[in-house]
């Protein structure tokens, strides 16, 4: 993902000359969430669940000048290239199973963890003249998540719904409040008439709200994505599937930032064992 931003006049590099202080900030990164899921079932119906993410986050940055040419300079107290890694924010809930002829749907309701890092806020910090870090892995506090994803079978292929939501249950230590993160989308799936195989194409909508810092609202947040994507699964044995999906988000809007995200790639594995 690439994002850049106008510098804050009131936050600017320590020790650099006027004449030498960069004007704007453009980032890339590359980020990478490794997330194991648990799930037992405890009857028909009824189910508990766990995630525990793992994440990677890369970080390169640009110092542009009033001009927009590169200063060519590889510290600055805003951002650093630099790799960050750590446990994300570990989830545990419920989900509710139901079936009937021709449909399926799972209903998952959970609370999220702060078992990922925080950071203080970087605004203020800037405003200080300290050196600060805008990407952290957690939110720092508790959080409430539901999910529901349902398939209509339409006789050659699927339809497929779902939608999600995630909320922040207050601020955490440092004056964050993360934001609130809603999505639905819309897909059909078919195997196309080949054994152990389904593909499929999907849209999502997508809404962020603002995080928000006790000094101000967070950049690139406020967000409107519109995602399309494509995808297929293997069921290369009885208890075993493997699963590929490709998407590429369109902004609709944003508040205070230019985010893109050229490509997500999703890779999943999944294995079912009796265990009792």
């Amino acid at each position: 993902m690439t994002a850049g931003h106008d510098v804050d006049p009131h936050a600017p590099e320590p020790g650099v000359p006027e004449a030498e202080q960069p004007h704007r900030h453009e980032l890339a990164s590359t980020f990478i969430d490794t997330t194991l899921l648990a799930e037992l079932e405890v009857s028909e119906h009824l189910g508990v669940y766990v995630t525990l993410p793992y994440r990677v986050v890369d970080q390169d940055f640009e110092l542009l000048g009033a001009e927009g040419q590169n200063l060519d300079r590889t510290e600055s107290i805003h951002h650093q290239n630099t790799t960050l890694t750590g446990l994300g924010d570990m989830a545990v809930g419920g989900l509710l199973a139901l079936s009937a002829k021709g449909s399926f749907t799972q209903l998952r309701i959970g609370l999220t963890l702060p078992t990922g890092s925080t950071r203080p806020d970087p605004y203020a910090l800037g405003r200080l003249g300290k050196t600060h870090q805008h990407v952290f892995l957690g939110s720092g506090t508790l959080g409430l998540q539901a999910a529901v994803d349902s398939s209509y079978d339409l006789g050659p292929a699927a339809l497929l719904v779902s939608g999600s939501t995630r909320v922040a249950l207050g601020e955490n230590d440092h004056g964050y409040r993360a934001p609130i993160v809603a999505t639905a989308g819309l897909g059909l799936e078919t195997p196309f008439d080949l054994e152990n195989w389904r593909f499929r194409s999907t849209v999502e909508l997508s809404r962020e709200t603002k995080a928000k810092w006790p000094t101000r609202s967070a950049d690139n947040t406020g967000r409107t994505d519109l995602s399309v994507g494509l995808g297929t699964t293997w069921s290369f044995a009885t208890d075993l599937q493997a699963s590929l999906n490709l998407k590429h988000p369109f902004t609709l809007s944003t508040e205070g930032g230019n985010l893109s995200i050229p490509l997500i790639v999703q890779l999943s594995l999944g294995y079912v064992v009796d265990v009792f």
